[in-house]
């Protein structure tokens, strides 16, 4: 029994294969009894894509997989979404409009360039590559945004996943035909960002 488990979108693999680059995967072999697993896995990954000069895999355990893949999605993700939402929700408040706000957020790139870059050379190499007005701008306040109850809300996240209760919690999601999922999304799609992006 083995995995490959891309770090990235299902789409985003095709693509990747496609325009010829590599993108990173979690590998690991549970059971071996043919003696040939670790083979498989390794040559279903570079068949793929991933193992190619500009990516390739780091053998995890199973559990841990899951559990670093539910913590980015749970405790990363919800994060950025709230950043991006209530900047934009401020900049709208404050006069700019919509269009530069969002530009200026994340349709440009900027974020994933930096993002990019960051995977190639290091997180602070990458802010270094920014103007000195940026550099100071954003070391100087740093400590503002350094919050413990921000670091307790992703210990408890960690918790939920480590200890089972969010596979009970999407058990009985799944079991009640994504009821308050469907909920969630039809709220995100009516707010700010979700409306602004159904018009593009």
């Amino acid at each position: 029994m083995g995995l490959i488990a891309p770090r990235t979108l299902g789409v985003a693999v095709r693509e990747h294969y496609l325009s010829d680059r590599g993108f990173f995967s979690f590998v690991a072999v549970g059971q071996d009894a043919s003696g040939q697993a670790w083979n498989m896995v390794l040559a279903l990954a570079r068949a793929v894509g991933s193992l190619r000069a500009d990516a390739g895999a780091v053998e995890i355990a199973f559990e841990r997989e899951a559990e670093l893949d539910l913590f980015v999605q749970q405790a990363i993700m919800p994060m950025l979404h709230h950043m991006l939402v209530a900047a934009a929700q401020i900049l709208s408040d404050a006069g700019y409009p919509p269009e530069a706000a969002f530009t200026d957020l994340y349709l440009s790139g900027e974020l994933q360039d930096l993002l990019q870059r960051a995977a190639q050379e290091g997180l602070f190499p990458a802010l270094r590559l920014a103007s000195l007005t940026s550099q100071y701008g954003t070391f100087s306040r740093l400590e503002r945004f350094n919050d413990l109850k921000l670091e307790r809300l992703m210990e408890v996240t960690l918790e939920e996943i480590r200890s089972g209760a969010f596979a009970k919690e999407w058990a009985k999601e799944y079991g009640d035909g994504y009821h308050r999922l469907r909920k969630l999304l039809r709220a995100r799609a009516n707010s700010i960002c979700g409306s602004t992006n159904s018009r593009r």
